[in-house]
């Protein structure tokens, strides 16, 4: 572990996922996955 490298940690919304992001996640994104698309209660 490099404690001193990470900068800090945040929850964020599907939706509002902060930019730059990580490249697969925008490739899913852009591809219309979404995580809880077909979970009930979670959205």
């Amino acid at each position: 572990m490099e404690p001193h490298r990470c900068e800090g940690w945040q929850w964020n919304s599907w939706d509002n996922f902060p930019q730059p992001s990580f490249i697969p996640i925008k490739i899913a994104k852009e591809h219309g996955y979404h995580p809880f698309k077909n979970t009930k209660g979670l959205e």
